[in-house]
């Protein structure tokens, strides 16, 4: 199954499962940029006001919810499952998510806007995003920096 096939069958079942509870599905990183190989994963955010506080838990009651799925769904997909509280605290991945991310169900543009007020922030640092000689990006995140010196988004 081609990842994209997969990911659109993923969100489609998970409004199904947590209906009015879903609040974000975003597919990221290699997959979405067309760079992945066949041993990449499938890397998926889901944000979701049902799921369970404990971590452990959180991730027996996702894999329950998408049990019904065909396993070549599942088999790459790895996924980041967050509360809206959670995931309105910028995460070091987000700067990936900037730059290769497809998302696929958004209600009222929750992490659309997350992502507007950190590019708004990036912006405000003057950061720049880089890419070494393997292509890999990363990024300068202000300038001038001094040493010692917080950097808050």
């Amino acid at each position: 199954m081609e990842s994209e096939e997969a990911v659109k069958l993923l969100c489609h079942h998970l409004v199904e499962v947590y209906q009015q509870n879903l609040v974000s599905v975003v597919w990221f990183g290699s997959t979405v940029q067309g760079t992945d190989t066949v041993e990449s994963d499938i890397d998926v955010l889901v944000v979701c006001r049902a799921f369970l506080e404990k971590r452990l838990a959180r991730r027996s009651q996702f894999h329950e919810a998408i049990g019904p799925l065909p396993s070549a769904a599942k088999s790459r997909l790895v996924t980041i499952l967050l509360t809206p509280d959670e995931a309105a605290r910028t995460r070091p991945y987000y700067l990936g998510i900037l730059t290769a991310s497809r998302i696929l169900f958004d209600r009222d543009r929750y992490f659309a806007g997350i992502l507007e007020r950190l590019r708004a922030r990036l912006e405000a640092l003057h950061a720049e995003q880089r890419h070494d000689s393997t292509g890999a990006s990363y990024w300068i995140l202000k300038q001038p920096y001094r040493l010692g010196e917080e950097v808050k988004f």
